[in-house]
């Protein structure tokens, strides 16, 4: 039987890692915080709904505040 050729194998690349860059704050919270301020002072019908989504968002905040400082 014909022997098969193999081509020769090429040496793997290692992917150097780069170094992480500190966490920032996302600026989505605060970016969605603003609109439900302002969806608050236009539909006072919502306002039991909005406000607690308010402070969901900043008790999530406060979370991620002191576990960084913690670290």
């Amino acid at each position: 039987m014909a022997e098969e050729k193999k081509a020769p194998e090429k040496p793997v690349k290692k992917v150097e890692e780069k170094p992480k860059k500190a966490a920032k704050p996302k600026k989505g919270n605060d970016a969605k915080l603003k609109e439900l301020k302002i969806e608050l002072l236009k539909s006072p019908t919502k306002k039991k709904r909005i406000k607690k989504e308010i402070a969901r968002i900043l008790t999530e905040l406060k979370t991620q505040n002191k576990s960084e400082e913690s670290k």
